[in-house]
């Protein structure tokens, strides 16, 4: 599961990874250490993933009724 989409934070290692011109520019003007913040805490991210399973697998269940219900008792 992507935590970024729920967190909205980025690791330094997955930042690099993935943009690594950008990295480069914001390095270059020195602006890439006045973007660091504090990572969330260990509570919040685990709540994040659990919440972010429990709302798939509900809209897996809602999918498997849409097709049940379209094919099954139609």
């Amino acid at each position: 599961m992507d935590e970024v989409i729920f967190t909205g934070y980025l690791t330094e290692e997955r930042f690099a990874e993935e943009r690594p011109v950008e990295k480069e520019r914001l390095d270059a003007d020195k602006q890439y250490d006045q973007l660091k913040v504090k990572p969330l805490p260990r509570w919040t991210k685990y709540f994040l993933l659990v919440s972010a399973y429990i709302f798939l697998s509900i809209g897996f269940m809602l999918l498997i009724f849409i097709i049940t219900g379209t094919f099954f008792h139609g």
